[in-house]
């Protein structure tokens, strides 16, 4: 059974059943089924929200890339590069300034026209794909 709680006491990573078949996941690309409970990462961009989907079954493997360094090598929607600022950290919370070294998340394989993307600090990429290996629900 899924909890309902976030994940690594996090809010802005949750198990949530999957509503539509036209998101993909981050990690491996495929869309999600409808109906299931899969991770989704949730971050506020410009006074929207942004949800990107993860499989449960590649939060370990996400997990893995992030903590290495170069994971943009390893999955083509994972970017490093320089954040425009103006949000917060996916793992910290704290604001990401302009300019600053960044892993961006993306969706550019779903099915949803309009374009999302989460930045992490690259500093808190390891240790964030180290929560994502070890999720424990607090």
């Amino acid at each position: 059974m899924f909890a309902k709680h976030p994940i690594l006491g996090n809010v802005k990573i949750e198990w949530k059943k999957c509503q539509t078949k036209n998101q993909a996941c981050v990690w491996c690309g495929e869309l999600m089924d409808k109906g299931f409970h899969e991770a989704m990462l949730t971050q506020e961009v410009k006074g929207k929200k942004v949800n990107l989907w993860v499989h449960a079954g590649c939060l370990y493997s996400l997990g893995e890339a992030l903590q290495t360094d170069h994971p943009q090598m390893m999955c083509s929607r994972i970017k490093k590069n320089k954040s425009a600022g103006g949000i917060k950290c996916l793992h910290c919370d704290e604001a990401i300034r302009k300019n600053a070294r960044v892993v961006t998340l993306d969706n550019s394989s779903d099915h949803i026209k309009m374009a999302k993307s989460i930045q992490i600090h690259e500093d808190c990429s390891s240790d964030f794909g180290h929560r994502l290996q070890n999720p424990i629900v607090k």
